[in-house]
């Protein structure tokens, strides 16, 4: 009840609720032949694989503050402006990895700060053991986070698995899941 007042009342002074949108860079008609190309080459490849030997990475930011997407705002408004704080750059980096059937790998997650800083010498330490724990000065996954990532997370994860698999490996094209080392150190375990 309390809730239809407000909403009764919102509508009386002229007030709407608003979700802010996203503008995609392409129309996804530009790239429906590309994802379906790729989509097929991907089921021939993991068609007949154990779905615990196909392991995929990927990376998020994870922001210290979250900034709502929803505002009030005058009926009939065309441009809705949500203005965020000044802590946008303040954030961690989670490596989430797991395999095709669902499996996680223990994640990595990366702070914003030196390696050498109150967060590696003092925090990390208190963190819980499932997973592993890391500080760069941006709190990015660049190459040094990357090998850490290869030798805490997919190195175990490989020694697990029959020494006649030939696992699969899905990376997307992160500049640096491509760099030189990256891909010789991917290749030699």
């Amino acid at each position: 009840a309390i809730e239809q007042i407000v909403r009764r009342f919102l509508h009386h002074i002229g007030l709407t609720h608003r979700v802010s949108m996203h503008t995609a860079q392409r129309n996804p008609v530009e790239t429906e032949a590309a994802s379906t190309e790729f989509m097929e080459f991907m089921r021939r490849k993991v068609n007949n694989m154990n779905p615990d030997h196909v392991v995929n990475i990927d990376q998020t930011p994870l922001p210290f503050t979250f900034h709502s997407n929803r505002t009030w705002t005058k009926r009939g408004s065309r441009t809705i402006h949500i203005v965020g704080s000044t802590s946008d750059t303040k954030r961690a980096t989670l490596a989430a990895t797991c395999t095709m059937s669902g499996k996680m790998l223990p994640p990595l997650l990366i702070f914003k700060e030196s390696q050498n800083g109150r967060i590696a010498q003092k925090e990390l330490l208190k963190f819980p053991e499932m997973g592993f724990y890391a500080t760069q000065k941006k709190a990015w996954m660049d190459e040094s986070m990357m090998l850490l990532w290869i030798e805490k997370c997919l190195l175990p994860w490989k020694n697990t698995l029959p020494d006649d698999t030939t696992p699969l490996l899905i990376l997307d094209s992160f500049r640096v899941h491509m760099m030189g080392p990256i891909v010789e150190k991917i290749q030699g375990i």
